[in-house]
């Protein structure tokens, strides 16, 4: 052990540490104090517990000082680490139940600690984000992000635009270093270990709950676990699945080792009873399909839209039957309605119109609509429920016709550059964008992360046919199998 720690001591003194990296360490471990000095404040030692939680916590913050030591000198072990921490951290709800959003604690704290963190191995890997960004696509998100921030000298929550901005650009930035630095399997490996690790611990939790008589008292229940919302845990479980199925494909993982995680992805969306997440998952395996099978189960779908369509215009089947069985309720309404969605488009669209160019400020949703959108039964929202409602009103026309042009790019990739994990992600931004904030929401949820790493992505055989890159070189070994996604 004293020769392993030796052996790790001498490592890190021989760190070759440019003038810029000082500037991000110092800036890191700044943060990291400050993280410490105002957690113990919120805590308290009052028992030996809390003693305990703050020590436990402290050795976390210098752990992540480590890997953010390691991160900065282009490790690639300490990239997919901070990723792993980044796809873990980002949908996580640390709050207890009923506190407000709005407050400062330490939820706010912590994501504020790991985006903090992704801005500063950004800033020191400032050559490969050059690279990374010296396409289309990675500029078109780069200008969105800076909008976004520029959105705050407009905004009605200039404060709020202004972080949530900055946030923003951290998540582009970050993306372009774990990008260049590690590889597809790699990538796949790190958000596939977070994800399995969140819905386990959510697993955990509902285990407790039920134990404890935690459901007591509701019908139709649904479970977020440590996701903050529902529709949150369903997506995390939904894309367990799907990078479940990438990790088969890029040769990562045997299905046959996979019962476990996809029993766990399940449960998520299952509980969840997220509508969204199902159909985006379901939908998102269709792109990493062989070219034959996608034609197969596309005539099949046709097929089996057609034979509904005549059961309708036969009278066989009536529309409200249909309704009632998608219906978590049993209410025809909560379907025509979207879920009361019809009517916050309604209201997004009036808002839009009011600042049609700049929009209100990036985000700024979660200052104006809990103030002025109520339904009849008292429930309000925060965001506009569509991704490009919600980039209208927000971003306005400016930041909305960048959106669109980055997606129409992307569909061109979609028909004529195949890649699975493109793809895939591609497919669950469009779809569920059609009832949620998506991409553009208040903060950057997972699926944000995923995109930005989306627009970056280089197969492996695309990065071999590629000399001008600096990427690691990569095993062609992990081009995805096309007779494997076929079947």
């Amino acid at each position: 052990m004293k020769g392993l720690g030796v052996r790790a001591l001498s490592s890190m003194s021989k760190e070759k540490i440019s003038d810029p990296w000082k500037a991000g360490m110092v800036l890191s471990m700044s943060v990291l104090a400050v993280f410490i000095g105002m957690l113990i404040p919120m805590l308290g030692i009052s028992t030996g517990l809390t003693a305990l939680i703050i020590v436990l916590v402290s050795s976390l913050a210098i752990a992540l000082a480590v890997v953010l030591y390691f991160a900065a000198c282009s490790r690639p072990w300490a990239i997919s680490s901070y990723l792993f921490l980044v796809i873990l951290v980002t949908d996580i709800s640390l709050r207890p139940s009923g506190m407000e959003t709005s407050s400062f604690d330490i939820q706010s704290l912590t994501k504020l600690v790991i985006w903090g963190g992704a801005l500063v191995i950004a800033l020191t890997n400032l050559s490969k984000v050059r690279v990374a960004v010296a396409r289309a696509k990675p500029v078109l998100l780069l200008l969105y992000a800076i909008i976004a921030i520029l959105s705050s000298l407009w905004s009605t929550t200039p404060w709020y635009s202004f972080g949530s901005g900055v946030v923003l650009l951290s998540v582009v930035v970050f993306c372009a270093v774990v990008a260049e630095s590690l590889s597809p399997r790699q990538i796949i490996n790190s958000i596939l270990a977070a994800m399995t690790i969140f819905v386990m611990l959510s697993l955990l939790r509902y285990f407790y709950l039920a134990a404890t008589g935690g459901f007591s008292g509701f019908e139709n229940f649904r479970y977020s676990g440590f996701a903050g919302s529902v529709n949150n845990l369903g997506r995390i479980g939904g894309l367990l699945l799907l990078f479940l199925w990438l990790s088969h494909l890029y040769r990562s993982m045997s299905l046959r080792r996979g019962w476990t995680l996809t029993g766990l992805g399940l449960f998520a969306l299952v509980t969840s009873q997220s509508r969204t997440a199902m159909v985006a998952t379901f939908i998102s395996f269709w792109p990493t399909l062989s070219g034959k099978m996608r034609a197969i189960t596309l005539l099949l779908g046709s097929i089996i839209l057609v034979i509904v369509m005549l059961l309708y215009g036969n009278k066989l089947i009536e529309p409200e039957q249909g309704a009632q069985f998608i219906s978590r309720s049993g209410e025809v309404g909560e379907v025509t309605t979207l879920t009361g969605r019809t009517s916050i488009w309604s209201y997004a669209w009036e808002k839009y119109q009011q600042s049609p160019l700049l929009g209100h400020g990036y985000a700024a949703t979660r200052e104006f609509m809990p103030k002025e959108y109520f339904t009849v039964y008292g429930w309000t929202t925060n965001s506009a429920h569509n991704t490009v409602l919600q980039s209208l009103v927000t971003t306005g026309i400016l930041g909305t016709s960048i959106l669109l042009m980055l997606w129409l790019l992307q569909f061109h990739d979609f028909l004529f550059r195949r890649s699975p994990f493109r793809d895939s992600i591609f497919t669950i931004v469009i779809v569920s964008g059609l009832t949620e904030a998506g991409v553009v929401g208040l903060m950057p949820t997972v699926i944000t992360v995923l995109w930005s790493l989306s627009l970056f992505w280089h197969d492996p055989a695309e990065s071999s046919a590629s000399t001008t890159k600096s990427r690691k070189p990569l095993d062609n070994s992990f081009v995805p199998s096309r007779n494997n996604a076929g079947g």
